[in-house]
């Protein structure tokens, strides 16, 4: 066995993460040299070669790897969301249809990357040359995606300056259909390879890439028009990022629960009424919330025709819905002030957030429309929005610090740039949601009165019927 033999191997081994290798590597290398020497072989095939890359790849796609992938897609998935707050960017033309065609592409690639990364450490039907195939043929689909995107955004501008005279469109402009025909065909050709491995046990192998051919056109015809709404990609790479994050905090999982089983218990003697009381507070303070904040809503509806003070409908509905933003913050504050009790201290925190949300979008209708403080005031109510659930719900996941920060930043931007865009409604929804407070409220109240009572039916220890000895 000559020196430079093994040397190859060992260089093609470092296609392994240097775990791996630190822990199989020489197991790996003695079973290929000695392959090799019963072979004859006096270097590495390119089979050889190309199966150990392939399979030293697939042994890269670790929970930490994932998560930094789903964060990338995160952060490329809120590029065209972004472009809406920085109108800067949407001038001058190659500038704007080259963000867009980096985003579609690079959006595409990266998301697809961490599903097959994540679901091959999950799924185990996929094995590393299928997935190294599926992920070869989603790169041509995205940049023919990307194509079909830019020669669709091209197509229209040359037809608005069609009307003018002289004017001609160029063959790209007039190419969307091929090219969303060449990225069909990649994608369906990629898809079928991921299906394909869940599908062939009990068919045949024409049964099962023709089933996985049916599942993957329309997997692709649904991503096809959920890529028209630019919240879809946010959220889907977000669900990527919190479930990378649950794979790389299951290495601390257990340590975390020994701390927390460590802790002391906290006495539970007369805890009972006090516990009580707090859901009265809670039950009462939200059905006056549900109350104050039906009026608020119908003030911001119809109550210009109810008074003169109003200047407008606009002005109307701009105090309705400040001060229907201001009559749910004392229910938010105690909410959030009871989580913490109960919870910890994020949840503290993400009450502060929200009180501080509502404060300023009532600052922002305050304002009034047209003035230049509302839309600035509106942004940071939407980010506040966001940051309110996501802080305290990353402290259910047992990660580190950095891995918990990584969650709490991209939870926080996308549900702003998603759902906190539409915080003016929550005016609209505070009554309902109070309705609901006071229900649970109510609920809990009922539970406790009945689990007092029947403790106090229960006979204590060294109470109660004994039966007599016998004779």
């Amino acid at each position: 066995m000559s020196a430079s033999l093994s040397t190859r191997f060992e260089r093609l081994l470092r296609w392994y993460p240097r775990a791996w290798r630190e822990e199989n590597g020489d197991y790996l290398l003695a079973v290929l040299l000695e392959d090799a020497v019963e072979r004859g072989k006096t270097k590495p095939t390119l089979a050889d070669a190309w199966s150990i890359r392939v399979h030293g790849l697939a042994a890269r796609a670790t929970p930490g790897a994932t998560l930094g992938v789903a964060v990338a897609a995160l952060i490329v998935s809120l590029i065209p969301m972004a472009t809406i707050f920085v109108s800067a960017l949407m001038e001058p033309t190659w500038l704007r249809l080259g963000i867009a065609g980096f985003q579609e592409f690079s959006g595409l690639l990266l998301l697809f990357l961490t599903v097959m990364m994540f679901g091959r450490r999950h799924g185990g039907k996929l094995t590393a040359p299928a997935a190294l195939s599926a992920l070869a043929l989603w790169v041509l689909h995205a940049a023919a995606a990307a194509c079909a995107r830019l020669s669709w955004s091209i197509g229209w501008e040359e037809a608005d300056d069609n009307l003018l005279p002289g004017a001609t469109s160029t063959w790209f402009g007039d190419s969307t259909s091929f090219w969303l025909a060449v990225a069909g065909t990649l994608g369906i050709a990629s898809l079928s390879i991921v299906f394909r491995g869940p599908l062939r046990r009990n068919r045949s192998a024409f049964e099962a890439w023709m089933l996985a051919g049916v599942i993957s056109s329309g997997c692709l015809v649904a991503l096809f028009i959920t890529s028209m709404m630019p919240s879809i990609m946010p959220l889907a790479a977000g669900t990527m990022l919190v479930l990378s994050a649950i794979d790389v905090s299951r290495e601390t999982a257990g340590a975390r629960r020994s701390q927390l089983a460590a802790r002391p218990n906290r006495p539970v003697h007369g805890r009972a009424r006090q516990r009580r009381a707090r859901f009265l507070i809670l039950l009462v303070l939200a059905a006056l919330t549900a109350l104050a904040g039906a009026f608020c809503a119908a003030l911001a509806i119809g109550g210009s025709s109810w008074s003169l003070a109003f200047r407008d409908t606009t002005h109307a509905m701009n105090v309705g819905l400040a001060l229907g933003c201001l009559v749910v913050v004392p229910l938010a504050a105690v909410g959030a002030w009871m989580l913490f009790r109960r919870f910890g201290r994020r949840w503290l925190v993400g009450g502060a957030f929200l009180v501080a949300a509502l404060l300023l979008e009532a600052g922002s209708q305050l304002a009034g429309a047209g003035h230049p403080a509302q839309e600035p005031l509106w942004v940071l109510a939407a980010l506040c929005i966001g940051a309110a659930p996501t802080i305290p719900l990353t402290a259910l996941i047992p990660a580190s610090r950095p891995v918990s920060a990584i969650l709490a930043v991209g939870g926080s931007v996308v549900l702003a740039l998603t759902v906190g865009l539409g915080v003016p409604g929550l005016p609209f929804i505070a009554p309902l949601a109070s309705v609901a407070v006071a229900c649970w409220a109510a609920v809990q109240i009922i539970v406790d009165a009945r689990r007092s009572r029947a403790d106090a039916r229960t006979p204590s220890a060294g109470g109660g019927f004994q039966l007599a000895e016998s004779p």
